[in-house]
């Protein structure tokens, strides 16, 4: 009896060890078929061409909104610019070797989220106790980390060390770009070239000095609109219009008054001419809009208020009014506009007389010019003040809301059409799966026929 029993275990042992080896097999060789399709398509069906690429995360505060520092949409094509191209090439001294139209056709671009994007969301929810809060914000969340891909389609023959040199300098190149350009930017650099006032009239400075300011005020507001909170040393954008303001009031309004009432002028002549080249103009357009104004009224008194059409319509005849009140009405507002304009005309007109008899009068002393003189230097100079302060302003407003930290570039990965590389095996994975799946699922059905027969006999 132990006999038998042992006899059964033996061949128990041995049939389960059978099937153990069949299983082992139609895996291997389900993963062998899986390796083989795999290199088919990674070399023939879908293949992986030799490529550098680089991941850059954009971390300050709007990124994750889809905007740039500035408030502009965010975009990353500035990345294939033309003279960031040029900019990499030529720093590694290919420049005459590759075109930017070459680089920038390898180039592709893809953003992905953040690998702690969730418990971003989940700590912004933690603050507001809102429902569905969360789905909102995956909703209205963009990506904030982008991989850019140089391929070696410009030229096959591309070294591994320059294929990952030309990516690394033209992305490192966009970065500069991206700060000195996606931010707010203002300079008085060239306001000595630009508004030089050594060469122009009083008049003509006091016009310069006025359009530099009303550029600080404009500009000042635009981002105090943008950012309300926003102090530096204790100022914020609205004080430099504040102080703009009190530039015009205490020093530009009543100057500009005195200068054009005793007409005060560097080269008299010149302004003399100008004022009488003006006042032609203003005469000749004068003439035209007389001209135009009696047509109008021509028209308009001899306009048949009750228009009224009868068309012949086969047998009958069909009533049509005329829009005679309509038209009537566009006649006397045009007369009234022309009036005005008239009358606007002539005020400039009696103006420029005006100044032109003031300049013939010459009343003007050398000492009340070096005294107008000294105001505008002392206007000019406040605001060149006024503008280093908006300038140093706007750099820390710059570092506040994005700093070189808040780009962040991570080293160059390789990738080349190899059985040894990563992307390989992670195409071999992928076909493995669902080869060694069947070849497990061959082995259940025939361990299932098997125990049948077992059954039947």
């Amino acid at each position: 009896m132990e006999k038998k029993n042992v006899k059964k275990n033996t061949s128990g042992k041995r049939m389960f060890g059978k099937k153990l080896k069949l299983c082992i097999a139609l895996l291997i060789l389900g993963g062998i078929v899986g390796l083989i399709i795999g290199a088919v398509n990674f070399f023939n069906t879908e293949p992986v061409k030799r490529n550098a690429s680089m991941t850059i995360e954009f971390t300050y505060e709007e990124a994750a909104q889809n905007k740039m520092p500035n408030g502009e949409p965010f975009t990353l094509d500035g990345i294939e610019r033309d003279d960031i191209i040029n900019a990499a090439l030529t720093k590694l001294e290919y420049q005459d070797t590759y075109t930017p139209d070459q680089i920038r056709n390898s180039i592709n671009i893809s953003g992905s989220f953040p690998e702690d994007v969730l418990s971003r969301i989940q700590r912004y929810d933690s603050v507001y106790d809102y429902q569905n809060k969360r789905d909102v914000q995956m909703n209205n969340y963009y990506p904030t980390v982008y991989t850019i891909t140089l391929y070696d389609d410009f030229d096959p023959g591309v070294s591994t060390v320059l294929l990952e040199d030309i990516l690394r300098e033209i992305v490192t190149e966009y970065k500069s770009y991206f700060l000195s350009n996606y931010t707010y930017v203002y300079s008085n650099d060239t306001k000595n070239n630009v508004f030089s006032l050594d060469k122009v009239d009083y008049r003509q400075q006091l016009s310069l000095i006025r359009g530099r300011m009303n550029i600080i005020k404009e500009y000042a507001s635009y981002l105090f609109s943008k950012d309300m909170n926003y102090t530096y040393k204790g100022l914020n954008f609205h004080d430099l219009v504040v102080r703009c303001d009190d530039i015009e009031d205490t020093s530009l309004t009543g100057l500009e008054a005195i200068i054009i009432m005793k007409a005060y002028s560097k080269d008299p002549d010149r302004l003399k001419k100008m004022y009488q080249y003006n006042i032609e103009i203003l005469e000749n357009q004068l003439t035209r809009k007389k001209e135009n104004l009696d047509s109008v009224n021509t028209l308009r008194d001899n306009y048949e208020m009750d228009d009224i059409l009868y068309v012949e319509m086969g047998d009958s005849s069909v009533k049509i009014d005329g829009n005679s009140s309509g038209t009537y009405e566009k006649l006397t507002s045009r007369k009234i506009a022309l009036t005005e304009e008239i009358t606007n005309t002539n005020t400039s007109i009696a103006k420029l007389k005006e100044y032109l008899n003031d300049l013939n009068a010459g009343k003007a002393t050398s000492q009340e010019i070096e005294k107008a003189e000294a105001e505008i230097s002392a206007a000019n100079s406040k605001l060149s003040d006024l503008e280093d302060t908006f300038k140093e302003m706007i750099k820390a407003y710059n570092d506040y809301k994005v700093t070189a930290d808040n780009i962040i570039i991570n080293d160059v990965y390789y990738t080349s059409p190899s059985l040894f590389s990563m992307s390989y095996i992670k195409r071999a994975v992928k076909y493995c799966i669902p080869t060694c799946m069947f070849a497990f699922l061959i082995f259940g059905i025939y361990m299932i026929i098997s125990e049948k027969k077992k059954l039947n006999v």
